[in-house]
């Protein structure tokens, strides 16, 4: 299994096989006010999904997976972990040795930003590390 791409997207969802993505590919929070009313010490608070489509060899279908995505700030602190599952099912038709793409959304709506400058997000798929999708907070007041 190999991670194909990771975006940051306002909205998505999955139908059919096929993703819906609003408000996609974004990298940068824009902060022009100090933020009132939110959770207490943060400069931000996280407004989206992380959108990710994985690769799966034919071998490895049908099958379940785990998967974490760590959210890390530039000095290397955890501030959150999403976890959860997908099945990746064979799909018919489709030769063994070709890669068969699996979406995984990830809503992390909500989530307080502590400090301006760099973030990471880490994506691990049965514990394996297959990914990473930077983003930052810049403060324009």
């Amino acid at each position: 299994m190999e991670l194909d791409w990771m975006i940051l997207a306002n909205h998505a969802e999955a139908r059919d096989g096929l993703l819906y993505i609003s408000g996609g590919t974004w990298d940068t929070l824009n902060i022009q006010a100090p933020m009132e009313g939110g959770p207490p010490n943060a400069v931000a608070v996280f407004q989206g999904v992380v959108v990710t489509r994985l690769k799966v060899h034919g071998s490895e279908v049908p099958s379940d997976h785990s998967f974490s995505l760590v959210v890390i700030d530039e000095d290397g602190a955890e501030l959150a972990k999403a976890e959860g599952s997908f099945h990746a099912e064979k799909i018919a038709g489709v030769p063994p040795e070709w890669g068969q793409g699996v979406n995984v959304i990830v809503g992390l709506t909500g989530l307080p930003l502590p400090k301006f400058g760099q973030y990471s997000l880490e994506l691990l798929v049965d514990g394996r590390h297959v990914g990473t999708r930077p983003f930052r907070v810049l403060k324009l007041y």
